[in-house]
């Protein structure tokens, strides 16, 4: 719970940031892949949706603070009833832009907390973890303004929701539409 209230209170810092630096805010969607060879073959690779903001400290270091959601179905392997899945990644930290301009590269990472629930007629499982992400991607703009925003990132997020350990990490590629004030 104090994760969650840590990131809420940055995230809450960072409302109050476009008086100080230009800011950016992405709506985007994503290819998921999971990287833990269980959690693919249970549920498998999806889309999720999320949301970036990111501000700008200098000419080309930025800090940004997101979230993700993923969510699927599956199936219990010994009585065939179902199982849904939610993930929830509220994430922070920094970019570094490699270029400015129309075509703006980017390299960064950041901390995440990754809220896991799986649900069955067995039972509910929850956990929140912390762990890690990298990512590079490119602002392109299109108007003034308007940029389309892709990235390519790899999240490890390791924990342990009933008596078996998961990482809930992944590669994940998409891209989104960024408004740049």
């Amino acid at each position: 719970m104090r994760k969650i209230i840590f990131c809420g209170l940055v995230l809450a810092g960072l409302a109050v940031a476009p008086a100080l630096a230009a800011m950016d805010i992405t709506a985007r969607g994503q290819y998921f892949r999971p990287t833990d060879k269980a959690f693919q073959d249970f549920y498998g690779s999806g889309w999720k949706a999320g949301g970036e903001i990111g501000f700008r400290l200098t000419g080309r270091l930025d800090i940004w603070a997101g979230g993700d959601y993923f969510a699927r179905s599956g199936m219990l392997t010994f009585t065939g009833e179902d199982t849904k899945l939610t993930l929830t990644n509220l994430g922070m930290g920094i970019r570094y832009r490699l270029t400015t301009g129309p075509i703006s590269l980017y390299a960064g990472t950041g901390i995440l907390v990754c809220l896991f629930k799986e649900s069955n007629p067995i039972g509910v499982a929850s956990r929140t973890g912390v762990g890690a992400l990298a990512r590079t991607g490119l602002f392109l703009r299109i108007v003034r303004g308007f940029f389309i925003h892709f990235s390519l990132g790899y999240s490890y997020c390791p924990m342990k929701p009933a008596d078996y350990n998961i990482d809930v990490g992944g590669l994940e590629g998409g891209a989104g539409l960024a408004v740049v004030f």
